[in-house]
């Protein structure tokens, strides 16, 4: 263009008009390229722009394909994962149906036993409460202890019963004379003498201390047990623990020892395909029920660890277990807000309870009957009915209930939950006591030889 200005400058200088025709020409052929290479640079500047912002856009889907593949990845590996839990429980899913078939004839045996067990049981039952009224005879003798806690009485039953003064809690009941008791007295020590009709004297400490005899496993090791221990049954007759325990996820652990020794009877190591949460031994503690996070509730033979069959049809964790005392049926209970009830010999569901707002924590069989105690998240602990409707409620619990149970005659009820407090009622709701926590740390103190007080109300 330049050039083209020069030459036209040069041809008006000289007055050459051909060759100024020629420069004029030049000059408009350089100006008309100079117009479209300027066109052409603002052209080639955004299409610049506009790959450059395309080279952004893929660079963008690029980072989230990679994180949507990564996450994938793990979902494939968390899948393949449940995918062989699965087929483990399918398998002996397979092999209990296969066994329940078989075992029908011996089943049926079992059942007629079963029956006349309960109509021993029954007789037991009705011998034991003759023998109970037979028991109750003349008090002789009376005492407090130095500190008015505790009161003892003797008398011509022949054993020594003690309680709290302050509330009437029973503490125990001492046996070994063989004569009517006729003096009773405490020294400062704690300690109790009880001076029979025969001139015979026992002595007892009436304050004993609590001693711990073993523990299993450490907290730092998963050689014994894995993860944290989340279950813990004893058999009927004491001599047995079962522990429930697992890694999240992963697998659930059951293990069977003898109280006395520590020694490990059995293990059951893929016993769930999740954290074990629930266990109870069977009446007759042959087999042992568990349940876990896994939705499902399962029975294993005690001496050999043995699978025998699932349940399943909780929709969520099942947190607890409970065998009926003629051992035919079980009841659990759950995370998905409902109690379900089941048939041992056959496997099959009977009932399905709701009514609850919250998780359903805890559950157990009260005494020989149908009815059941629960604690739930709703602030609940009640009784319901496995075979209709009926049961009853007790109050007080302010927060969450994590776990409930009764006495082996169904005439007391306890209950721990969120709110701290340990309640205790009769059997028809009626508050016993409550064991109210500190009111703080300093309220609460151990003792060098290991006994604790705690300070509160209804200690």
């Amino acid at each position: 263009l330049k050039d083209a200005q020069a030459a036209r400058d040069k041809a008006n200088q000289d007055g050459d008009d051909d060759a100024k025709s020629k420069a004029n020409e030049a000059l408009a052929e350089a100006e008309s390229n100079n117009t479209s290479a300027q066109e052409s640079k603002e052209k080639a500047e955004k299409e610049f722009q506009a790959s450059t912002e395309k080279v952004k856009q893929l660079e963008e889907k690029v980072k989230t394909t990679t994180e949507a593949a990564t996450k994938a990845e793990s979902e494939r590996d968390s899948a393949q994962q449940r995918q062989v839990a699965d087929a483990r429980t399918l398998e002996r899913a397979k092999k209990s149906a296969a066994g329940a078939a078989e075992a029908i004839p011996g089943v049926e045996q079992s059942v007629k036993q079963e029956e006349a067990n309960q109509q021993q049981m029954e007789t037991n039952l009705e011998s034991a409460n003759q023998g109970f009224a037979e028991t109750e005879r003349p008090i002789r003798s009376i005492a407090f202890s130095s500190d008015g806690s505790q009161v003892a009485i003797g008398g011509d039953n022949q054993t020594v019963c003690t309680w709290y003064s302050d509330d009437g809690t029973a503490i125990g009941a001492m046996e070994g004379h063989s004569s009517a008791i006729v003096g009773l007295v405490y020294n400062s020590q704690g300690e109790l003498t009880a001076l029979g009709r025969n001139r015979f004297m026992i002595r007892w400490d009436a304050q004993p201390e609590w001693v711990l005899e073993q523990v299993i496993g450490t907290a730092d090791s998963d050689d014994l047990l894995i993860d944290r221990v989340t279950a813990l049954h004893f058999s009927a007759d004491g001599k047995l623990l079962a522990t429930g325990s697992g890694q999240p996820s992963r697998s659930g652990q059951i293990k069977i020892w003898h109280v006395d020794t520590g020694q490990l009877l059995c293990e059951v190591i893929d016993a769930h395909s999740d954290t074990v949460l629930g266990l109870e031994f069977s009446p007759d503690s042959k087999y042992i029920a568990s349940c876990g996070a896994d939705r499902f509730m399962k029975i294993f033979e005690v001496a050999t660890g043995a699978f025998l069959r699932s349940f399943e049809g909780h929709t969520h964790h099942v947190l607890g277990v409970s065998w009926r005392a003629d051992g035919r049926q079980l009841a659990t209970c759950g995370a998905d807000n409902a109690i379900k009830v089941w048939n041992f010999l056959t496997g099959e569901q009977v009932k399905s309870i709701g009514g609850f707002s919250k998780e359903v924590t805890s559950i157990q069989y009260v005494a020989i009957g149908d009815l059941v105690l629960v604690g739930s998240g709703d602030n609940k602990v009640s009784t319901k009915n496995t075979t209709g409707d009926g049961g009853g409620d007790f109050g007080g619990a302010t927060d969450f209930v994590y776990c409930a149970r009764s006495s082996a005659d169904g005439k007391v009820f306890v209950a721990g939950g969120h709110d701290s407090v340990v309640r205790v009622w009769k059997e028809g709701g009626e508050t016993i006591v409550n064991f109210e926590p500190p009111a703080d740390d300093s309220s609460a103190s151990i003792s060098p030889d290991g006994a604790g007080q705690v300070v509160g109300g209804g200690q």
